[in-house]
This record gives C-alpha cells, structure tokens and sequence, in this order.
C-alpha cells in the first residue's frame, strides 16, 4: 500500500534529506512540486511522476479543496516524511 501525505501549497516534504515542496495546488486534479534542485514536477493522478531515482509520486482521489493527495510509490527502506516531523528531527 502507497503512503499518502495530503498537503497544502507551501507545505514540504523530505525523501531522504532531500527536500520538496507543494508548490500549487489546482481545483480538480493535480499539483506542481519544487524539488531540491528548483526543478517543477507537474504531478496528476494519470501517471506516476519520477522525483528520485527511486521514488515516484501522483495525485490521488481529491477529498479536500486547496489540498493535494500526494501518494508515493517508494521502497520501504527510502525515509519519507513531512517537514515538520523531519525538522523536529533535527
């Protein structure tokens, strides 16, 4: 089962020590992410989008307005977190 992290633009994410951002979240279906290196994903719910040699990302079912449903299909051994629990990591 993919993880899913539902997100609001601004909010962030880490794979690894990698950081990503939501950059905009759009009314019906799919995203746009900024990765690490400033390169924008546009991520929807047709087709997995590669963010990492390893990980890919897509835009699920839609529950909330303003919200993107980011599902990842990761192995388990790749740490994925939100970036509030990353920081508080640290």
């Amino acid at each position: 089962m993919p993880l899913t992290l539902t997100m609001a633009a601004g909010e962030d994410f880490y794979v690894g020590d990698q950081r990503f951002q939501i950059e905009e979240v759009f009314l019906t279906e799919g995203f746009t992410l900024r990765g690490p290196d400033g390169h924008v994903y546009n991520v929807d719910a047709k087709k997995s989008v590669d963010i990492t040699p390893t990980v890919k990302v897509s835009d699920g079912h839609r529950v909330l307005v303003g919200k993107a449903r980011v599902v990842f299909n990761a192995p388990r051994s790749v740490p994925i977190l939100r970036g509030d629990l990353y920081r508080e990591q640290r």
